[in-house]
């Protein structure tokens, strides 16, 4: 237990460096969305900055994480 790498690159790194490429520009495409939504009410921006941060997370980790592969 707790022999297994956190994060791994692979065989395929310059693919997983493409989408991690890919994934920052999705992130910064949303923070344009949601100041151009002009929504006056602030828990609204939390909850939207929070659902962004929790999926920008779970890419990270499913494109970083060990497969489980030998």
């Amino acid at each position: 237990m707790g022999r297994s790498p956190l994060l791994t690159l692979g065989p395929s790194w310059p693919f997983t460096i493409f989408l991690v490429l890919i994934g920052v520009m999705i992130f910064f495409y949303f923070m344009i969305l949601i100041h151009a939504c002009g929504i006056e009410n602030n828990v609204f921006y939390y909850v939207m900055y929070i659902g962004l941060a929790i999926n920008v997370a779970m890419l990270f980790g499913g494109v970083l994480k060990n497969p489980g592969m030998p």
